[in-house]
């Protein structure tokens, strides 16, 4: 099957499938693809249920260029990789997270200018191209767009010096940015007040340097202040601030290095929160730990952890992400469950009443994918179709 998408890129969004006002923050189907899918029958004359053997005439056409092909939630905005490999944004856009070359919130997509060839975009604002490189723009305060400066950036700014990268990490708006190379090894850049760089200082870094005896990193996510890995044999290190446990190891030291995180093993993938962290396993169930006030750590209770807790009930997950204070799961079966914060309905229920433990997320099935960040969360769905929730504020969930 296939889907002939158009993204209108001039605000003309169609009609809303959900719009529920919950304190004034929505819950939003956004339609950005449109279109009839065919099973590769149609004219054919086989009847439901026959056989046919498809010929070169009848191979399915791809999707339309316009088609997204991935999302990610950034603080207050989010960004869309389409299938030409550029990307579009919208939400707040005050410090140039929209990448349009201007300031203005954009409260619905706008292409990032000068930016081709993508495979991979990060929530930090950052674009991994087809040659390993990176380019990251807006806000740059403490050097997180890593070009050297500490001007923000209105459109995509190079990384100088960083090659051969596989993977940018998401970024929880802590002001740094780290990115995975091809050897398996992670380097970071920004803030690093609390040792969140990883190397082994506090110094502020504007371009990237490389994070203390780290190799063989399979997964990197960047906290509030705090940065984890996920390494290729299964273990997890993290290091920065720790006052809340979210570095898992125990204790409640800053960790100016890596410090792996004692029992936790046959990890495949990590995500950070403002201050929580959680991990999915092979087993396809979720450990998570650190700041806990609003059940982000989905065990039931609001006990700060210092050592990885089990999520409550939570099986079969394909991926996890995190936004400040909330946590999501895909599952296997395209269904999405969140716990923690909701005040701005970011758990997607329908409510926003914190939730200690998943809850699955109302009328949204068949997501491809997932993404959390600050106080809103959004899924694309397998027909194309980009779905967002919580805090609107600044135009972040595409309206």
């Amino acid at each position: 099957a296939y889907l002939n998408a158009n993204l209108n890129l001039e605000g003309g969004l169609g009609k809303w499938d959900l719009d529920h006002n919950i304190a004034n923050k929505r819950l939003k189907t956004w339609p950005i693809a449109s279109g009839t899918i065919d099973n590769g029958t149609a004219g054919k004359g086989i009847p439901d249920g026959g056989t046919y053997h498809p010929s070169e005439e009848s191979i399915e056409p791809p999707l339309s260029p316009d088609a997204p092909a991935a999302i990610a939630a950034g603080y207050e905005q989010t960004c869309a990789l389409k299938q030409n490999s550029t990307v579009v944004c919208w939400g707040e856009n005050y410090n140039g997270e929209v990448g349009d070359g201007t300031d203005i919130d954009r409260h619905t997509p706008t292409a990032v200018v000068g930016l081709s060839s993508v495979t991979a975009i990060a929530a930090n604002t950052c674009a991994l191209t087809e040659d390993r490189t990176v380019s990251c723009w807006g806000l740059n305060q403490y050097g997180q767009a890593g070009d050297g400066t500490t001007l923000n950036r209105y459109t995509p700014a190079r990384v100088p010096g960083l090659t051969d990268v596989t993977n940018v990490g998401e970024t929880r708006g802590g002001g740094h940015s780290c990115a995975v190379k091809q050897n398996g090894t992670v380097s970071c850049w920004g803030l690093n007040d609390n040792g969140q760089l990883g190397d082994g200082t506090t110094t502020q870094r504007l371009t990237p340097t490389t994070v203390a005896g780290l190799t063989n990193v399979a997964d990197i996510s960047a906290g509030g202040r705090h940065t984890c890995a996920a390494k290729q044999d299964g273990t997890v290190s993290c290091w920065g601030d720790n006052f809340l446990g979210q570095l898992g190891d125990g204790t409640g030291t800053e960790q100016h290095t890596p410090t792996a995180v004692p029992g936790l093993t046959d990890v495949t993938a990590i995500n950070t929160g403002a201050n929580h962290t959680c991990a999915l396993k092979r087993d396809r169930t979720v450990s998570c730990w650190g700041f806990n006030y609003n059940g982000q750590v989905g065990d039931g209770t609001t006990t700060q952890r210092y050592l990885p807790k089990p999520v409550a009930g939570l099986t079969d997950v394909a991926e996890i992400s995190l936004g400040a204070n909330h946590s999501c799961a895909l599952k296997l079966n395209s269904q999405v469950a969140c716990w923690g914060w909701n005040g701005d309905g970011q758990l997607g229920d329908e409510t926003n009443t914190r939730r200690l433990t998943p809850t699955l997320v109302a009328s949204l099935t068949e997501v491809m994918t997932v993404t959390a960040n600050g106080s809103h969360t959004c899924a694309l769905t397998q027909d194309r179709v980009v779905s967002c929730w919580g805090d609107n504020e600044n135009g972040q969930l595409g309206d």
